[in-house]
C-alpha cells in the first residue's frame, strides 16, 4: 500500500469532515499498531448532521478510487457508515434499503472529493511532508 495512497485516503477524510462541519483533531498516515493511517474527529459543539458523517466516512474510499482505481483502506469506513445508514433508516444493515441508501451517499461522497480534489492533493502532500496535521492545519490548507 503506497503512502502516498494513504495519505490521499485520510486527506479525503479530513477535508470532507471540515466541510461538513465536522471538526478534525487529527490527521495522519504515522502508522500505528491497528492502523496504516486515521483521521480523527473531534467532539463537535454543535448539531452534526448523520448524513454529514456517512460522506466523511465514504471520503476515503472515493479518494482511492480516484488515485487507484479501487479501494483497498476502506473495510472499516464502510463498517461506519453502514451502521450509520442504518441507524438513520431504521433498517438492519443488510436490508435493500441501507444498500441502496450507502450507495447513494457514495455517489455524494464521489462527487464532493471531485469537487474539493485540488483540496485534498494540499491536504495530502503536507501529509506525506509532515505525517501528521492537526486540525487547524487541515483548515489552513484549505
Amino acid at each position: 500500500m503506497s503512502e502516498s495512497l494513504i495519505a490521499h485516503h485520510e486527506a479525503a477524510h479530513a477535508c470532507l469532515a471540515i466541510l461538513r462541519g465536522v471538526p478534525v483533531r487529527r490527521c495522519s498516515i504515522v502508522p500505528t499498531r491497528t492502523t496504516r493511517g486515521h483521521m480523527l474527529p473531534a467532539i463537535p459543539t454543535g448539531a452534526i448532521e448523520i448524513s454529514d458523517l456517512i460522506v466523511m466516512w465514504l471520503a476515503g474510499d472515493a479518494a482511492e478510487r480516484r488515485v487507484a482505481g479501487t479501494a483497498a483502506l476502506s473495510e472499516n469506513d464502510i463498517a461506519h457508515a453502514s451502521m450509520l445508514v442504518a441507524a438513520l433508516a431504521g433498517a438492519e444493515l443488510d436490508s435493500p434499503a441501507v444498500t441502496a441508501s450507502l450507495a447513494r451517499f457514495q455517489l455524494l461522497a464521489d462527487a464532493q472529493v471531485a469537487l474539493h480534489w485540488s483540496w485534498i492533493e494540499r491536504v495530502a502532500s503536507a501529509l506525506l511532508r509532515k505525517g501528521t496535521l492537526d486540525g487547524g492545519d487541515v483548515a489552513d490548507l484549505m
